[in-house]
């Protein structure tokens, strides 16, 4: 079955899982630095260029990180760009 974020339950759990491994000072968000030690893990690396826009375009309440519904739909976004 399928949540409105387009992954499925045990998709969002296992984004949840991680999310939470990667938000290290427990704020509920994950802010640059933690973002970028998740982009290392998905062997990426992120410049801080890269990860400024990231923030910019995803953090809709301007807090300066994602929340998990923001990393949901960062994490959307790249699924669909990795499709094309």
């Amino acid at each position: 079955m399928a949540t409105n974020s387009g992954f499925s339950a045990q998709e969002v759990q296992e984004l949840k899982e991680k999310f939470t491994t990667f938000d290290t000072n427990n704020d509920g968000r994950v802010d640059a630095s933690e973002l970028l030690e998740l982009t290392k893990t998905l062997g990426e690396t992120a410049t801080q260029e890269e990860l400024d826009f990231v923030l910019k375009s995803f953090d809709k309440n301007a807090d300066g990180g994602l929340d998990f519904t923001e990393f949901l739909e960062l994490m959307n976004t790249l699924r669909s760009v990795g499709r094309n």
